[in-house]
């Protein structure tokens, strides 16, 4: 399927308290494979089991009516639609969500999605770590 592919994480990969993603299995919705396989190969280092990623509203969508993942990081543009359906169906569903985008935190954009840590590209493992502990902190404030 070319809307969708899975990044996978070591089977023996031992998980140490650094690794922030360990055990989650997360959806991306990113329209640019460059960044996705970078990205992928990031939240796997960072512990992740999965890393699938999807290039359309569309092929999210359908993953998520398919799949249960314990996390989604959504790109907020992609290409000629956003990503706020995936956001919405990701709130229903009860999988946290992190907005990724290329633009500036403040852009005005971004007040359409629900509540969500931003995380700006380019992406870092530093800024990977800094959205999620934003969101494990919203979720226990």
């Amino acid at each position: 399927m070319t809307q969708n592919q899975r990044f996978m994480g070591a089977s023996d990969h031992v998980t140490s308290s650094s690794e922030v993603f360990a055990g989650h299995t997360i959806l991306m919705v990113e329209d640019d494979l460059l960044i996705a396989t970078a990205t992928a190969e990031m939240l796997t280092s960072l512990g992740a089991s999965e890393v699938s990623v999807a290039t359309t509203v569309g092929a999210a969508l359908e993953f998520l009516e398919a799949n249960d993942p314990t996390l989604a990081f959504l790109d907020a543009n992609l290409n000629r639609e956003t990503s706020v359906p995936v956001a919405q169906a990701c709130v229903a569903a009860e999988v946290p969500i992190i907005l990724t985008t290329g633009y500036a935190e403040t852009d005005t954009s971004l007040a359409v999605f629900p509540p969500a840590p931003i995380c700006t590209k380019p992406y870092s493992v530093e800024k990977l770590r800094t959205a999620y502990h934003q969101l494990v902190g919203a979720k226990t404030a």
